[in-house]
């Protein structure tokens, strides 16, 4: 959502390219031909594209779409789909790696630290291999008559996912945070009152000490399940099976339950809210899980 645009590259045939700089000369020529329905717009996760032009106020496109990765992910679900592992597969050709241009480690560049023929360099070698794959996966959804499920489903929804993205969800952080304060004091609560069944104080959260207590003092499983790293099993499934043996069971649950709660989503969404919008934006990948589902 923070990203900031530095350049577009354009291939308009093979081996043919031109790199504009976002400057405010270049911006209305950009604008003009992503917002030009008569233009095919090809491109690599065009999600994340769209909402950088969205956000520098580029925002009728209009013109059919065509996604790289998306293309490959319906041919190929199972498989990686980053754009130098698309491009070995079927152009036999290896994409220059970023550290080339920006290097490693502590020197590493930032890509608006490289001088303009250098950024050009990279993103034109891209843009390139993007107008030669288009034909190449065009032809072969068209084969296994996956073209209408991408055209049809697959493109509107990246679209669709854009904006959600873009739009984020608001937070009510003043009720959570009393949530949190809540919850805390009821885990206080909780793990007193497992330190009198067990009689002992101990540390509930370490699998280690809590299967000691479980089967070495308590004895509640006589043939308890170990892991491979040789330490009692304390999974939900195991402490499931012991819920009516002892009533420590059952307060260890909770226990687990309320810490999850706390830790996973009351005090760790506020964390992320974005500091322009105020707000949480996240992100729906439709190219990673091979069996369709969003990610």
């Amino acid at each position: 959502l923070d990203c900031v645009i530095l350049g577009v590259a354009i291939s308009f045939s093979i081996k043919q390219n031109i790199y504009l700089e976002f400057n405010n000369f270049n911006k209305k020529i950009i604008k003009d031909l992503f917002e030009d329905e008569a233009i095919s717009i090809i491109g690599f996760d065009l999600k994340f594209t769209i909402k950088a032009l969205i956000r520098h106020n580029i925002t009728k496109i209009s013109g059919s779409l065509f996604d790289i990765q998306i293309a490959y992910h319906l041919l190929y679900p199972d498989r990686r789909n980053s754009l130098d592992v698309i491009c070995e597969n079927y152009l036999d050709k290896t994409l220059t790696e970023k550290h080339v241009f920006l290097g490693k480690g502590k020197t590493k560049l930032l890509f608006s630290d490289l001088d303009k023929g250098k950024a050009a360099h990279y993103a034109c070698e891209r843009s390139n291999v993007m107008f030669d794959l288009s034909k190449i996966l065009q032809e072969e959804m068209a084969e296994k008559k996956l073209t209408e499920l991408f055209t049809n489903i697959e493109i509107p929804l990246s679209m669709v996912l854009a904006k959600m993205e873009m739009e984020g969800i608001s937070l009510d952080v003043k009720m959570l945070t009393a949530f949190s304060a809540e919850l805390t004091k009821e885990l206080s609560l909780i793990t007193k009152k497992i330190y009198v069944l067990a009689d002992e104080e101990f540390n509930v959260t370490s699998t280690k000490q809590l299967g000691k207590i479980i089967f070495e003092k308590m004895n509640l499983d006589k043939k308890p399940k170990k892991t491979k790293s040789g330490q009692y099993s304390t999974s939900e499934e195991t402490l499931l099976k012991l819920k009516d043996v002892h009533p420590i069971i059952n307060k260890i649950l909770s226990f687990r339950g309320i810490k999850k709660l706390l830790s996973t989503y009351v005090d760790a969404l506020p964390k992320i809210i974005n500091n322009n919008t105020q707000k949480i934006h996240t992100t729906f990948n439709q190219s990673v899980a091979s069996t369709g589902r969003l990610s």
